[in-house]
């Protein structure tokens, strides 16, 4: 969703010639490109959703793309701060004020962004979490206690 946004978001001023799009920035593209991936990423990983084990390799690869959809984040972050409020260091200045629809479309698709990282990271606990079918856990030390003879009770013949 937050790719389709920014792909689609186009900023035009007429009082400046020129315009922004999500090809003027190196970072926005790869933050549309990122999320392209994980989006079709998901899309295969649903699939595999019903399949009767669980493999570490899938899991290595929730965890690629979780890391993937923060950072992607995390760079239009920054240059959504620098688009807001620009550098007085440098001599930059916020250009927001003059593509405002961008900016917004910016915003919304930085929130969806965050939010499939959200997603991402509650997966990845998740199956960490759960219990593997191929490999139970060992049964609780009172169990065993309870199954194992004393030591002080005699032996019977």
């Amino acid at each position: 969703m937050a790719w389709v946004i920014m792909m689609l978001s186009i900023g035009e001023i007429e009082v400046i010639e020129g315009g922004a799009s999500y090809r003027a920035f190196p970072a926005v593209m790869f933050f549309v490109y990122a999320t392209e991936v994980i989006f079709f990423y998901c899309l295969t990983a649903i699939s595999m959703l019903f399949c009767p084990y669980k493999s570490r390799f899938v899991f290595v690869l929730d965890m690629a793309m979780m890391v993937l959809s923060m950072a992607c984040a995390s760079a239009l972050t920054a240059v959504g701060y620098v688009a807001e409020f620009g550098n007085e260091t440098l001599g930059w200045f916020g250009v927001c004020s003059l593509y405002k629809s961008y900016c917004h479309n910016a915003i919304v698709s930085v929130a969806f962004s965050y939010l499939g990282f959200i997603c991402l990271f509650l997966l990845c606990l998740l199956w960490a979490l759960s219990p593997d079918p191929a490999h139970p856990p060992p049964p609780p030390a009172t169990a065993l206690a309870a199954r194992s003879p004393s030591p002080s009770a005699p032996l019977s013949v």
